[in-house]
């Protein structure tokens, strides 16, 4: 407790301060060696933090979960295999640019392209042949004829794949560094390539 002097109209006043101190326990009057955390005077509860500086959560069972499951910059493989494409037509790939990328000229045989697929936390796939269309959806394409860079091919078509919805078990495996393959329908109704949405004829699985 002090007294400051002060001035009013030309009259000379003391104003008394009050300094609010907290009452510290009896055991640590005398202590002057200890250094008393905010939380321990206030008797307050010390602040919890969610996350370490690791970045992982805390659990009030013991239990940590990281921040993010996935680390970023993984690569994934998906094989994309059409069963009885129709012998003669282009098929590619198709870029961002709408450019072919590996094409090939079909035979009476199964025709497979492999796609390697950038995958960061999310999941969200990233690549140069991946597309995408609203908030979530993420598919790949697969060019035809014109499409594919055959200028004298009677067909311009092209077959989108969906690849975002890939179960979260196929997922962690291909992670891990299977290869993942879906099985394309290989003709429309008109007796031409598949073409628009196309849907694998079952669902996707580890490739052989």
């Amino acid at each position: 407790m002090g007294l400051l002097p002060i001035k009013r109209c030309g009259r000379p006043y003391s104003c008394l301060l009050v300094l609010m101190l907290p009452v510290l326990p009896a055991h640590l009057e005398n202590d002057t060696t200890s250094e008393i955390p905010r939380h321990a005077i206030s008797g307050m509860s010390p602040p919890e933090r969610p996350f370490d500086r690791r970045g992982v959560l805390r659990s009030q069972a013991g239990v940590t979960t990281s921040r993010n499951t996935m680390a970023a910059d993984q690569q994934i493989t998906l094989r994309l295999t059409i069963g009885e494409p129709v012998p003669g037509v282009a098929y590619s790939l198709q870029n961002k640019k709408g450019e072919p990328v590996g094409a090939v000229i079909a035979e009476d045989q199964p025709l497979s392209f492999d796609v390697r697929v950038d995958v960061a936390p999310g999941p969200r796939f990233l690549d140069d042949l991946v597309r995408r269309e609203g908030p979530t959806r993420r598919f790949v394409y697969i060019a035809i004829g014109e499409q594919a860079g055959d200028s004298s091919s009677p067909w311009n078509r092209r077959a989108k794949i969906d690849i975002h919805d890939l179960p979260a078990e196929l997922l962690e495996k291909a992670l891990a560094g299977s290869v993942l393959e879906a099985l394309l329908p290989a003709r429309a109704a008109d007796g031409g390539p598949a073409c628009a949405s196309v849907r694998p004829l079952a669902p996707w699985k580890v490739a052989e």
